[in-house]
């Protein structure tokens, strides 16, 4: 059984009594973690993929702009120092849900060469 929580109050709240519309993130957020995580373990924020996805459903709510594809990004998992959980703890800890995109095509940026001296 879901126990309705103080953010579904407001959701709920938002959608009678504003003309505000309201973006509900953590279903996409959930839904995500199939591919990677969306959260730091030791941290309270979301890391870099989780602040993808979290952008995705926001500029889907925006006239005229299209989302960016995952597919455009390579998924790194990478080793970061703990965060903020960790350091109100006072421990030094790895932090495993460490998530990188890097882009698969990165557009030319003026002053950009190849080593044969070729613009790209």
């Amino acid at each position: 059984m879901h126990r309705e929580t103080k953010l579904d109050q407001f959701y709920t709240y938002m959608r009678a009594h504003s003309t505000v519309e309201v973006v509900d993130l953590r279903p996409a957020l959930f839904d995500a973690r199939r591919i990677a995580p969306t959260y730091f373990k030791t941290d309270t924020h979301w890391n870099a993929f989780g602040g993808f996805v979290a952008g995705q459903e926001i500029v889907k709510k925006l006239p005229g702009l299209e989302p960016l594809s995952l597919d455009s990004f390579e998924l790194k998992k990478n080793a970061e120092d703990g965060g903020d959980l960790a350091g109100m703890l006072g421990v030094k800890m790895t932090e495993e849900n460490a998530v990188s995109l890097d882009s698969k095509t990165r557009p030319a940026l003026a002053g950009d060469e190849c080593k044969s001296g070729q613009k790209p």
